[in-house]
């Protein structure tokens, strides 16, 4: 190709890239069209709900089950004292069905006692009318003393009307080098009425300072109608079936 031919060419060439360019100038962009794009689910998961079988806190004892489980649906002897020292009315009883049973313990029973505190475990309504007994026994199994009544107060300075009254229970099964049975803590007023303490056991743990088989009463007792007798010991010591004041 000669030279001119070559010009003549390449001039074509450019002058329509030229053309082609001007034309585009005075256009607008076309619009891109929208898309919809489904997304992948992101739901959130939600916390674990309440557990619908979790109990209702009572004062109503309805087991003899020695446990403490917010989720079981019934109430232990434990969970009402412990329930108790939460609200005002601190009155517990027992479910019907407990009538002639045995509460068997894994540890001792704490009454814990706060100024003022009036606190009340009755079970008059189970009483077994034909032995003219309690219907209802607490048996610590001889792992330890069966109710250890506690002063919360003991270093405040003016005093507390708190009481305890324990009524129409056997307690049996106590073993503990004071007050098998039940220990009552000092300046601690304890009631007890239609009670039968028996076949506790003294034995020594951190020292040989061996009293009160049944009831070792370091505060303020009164009994009524209630039975002290049938504990033991392995030791000769005074007060080994008895109830000894601290």
């Amino acid at each position: 190709m000669s030279p001119n031919n070559f010009s003549r060419v390449v001039r074509a060439v450019f002058e329509r890239f030229v053309s082609n360019k001007d034309a585009l100038k005075g256009k607008s962009p076309q619009p891109r069209k929208l898309r919809v794009e489904s997304l992948e689910d992101r739901s959130l998961l939600s916390a674990s709900p309440v557990d619908p079988q979790s109990e209702e806190r009572s004062l109503i004892v309805t087991t003899t089950l020695d446990v403490v489980d917010p989720t079981d649906g019934i109430v232990s002897l434990r969970e009402a004292i412990q329930y108790a020292n939460s609200v005002s009315e601190k009155e517990i009883t027992f479910s019907p069905d407990l009538k002639g049973k045995t509460i068997t313990l894994g540890w001792t029973l704490e009454i814990s006692l706060y100024r003022n505190d009036l606190l009340m475990i009755d079970a008059t309504s189970l009483w077994d009318d034909e032995r003219d007994a309690p219907g209802i026994t607490i048996d610590a199994n001889g792992v330890d003393r069966a109710f250890y009544v506690k002063n919360m107060w003991a270093s405040l300075p003016y005093e507390s009307s708190a009481l305890a009254t324990l009524i129409g229970l056997k307690i049996t099964g106590g073993c503990s080098e004071k007050g098998a049975g039940v220990y009552i803590d000092s300046e601690t007023t304890v009631v007890m009425d239609k009670c039968l303490v028996s076949e506790n056991r003294l034995v020594p743990t951190s020292s040989y300072d061996l009293r009160g088989g049944g009831i070792y009463n370091a505060g303020d007792l009164t009994l009524t109608n209630c039975k002290i007798g049938g504990n033991s010991t392995n030791f000769s010591v005074s007060g080994q079936d008895a109830i000894v004041r601290g």
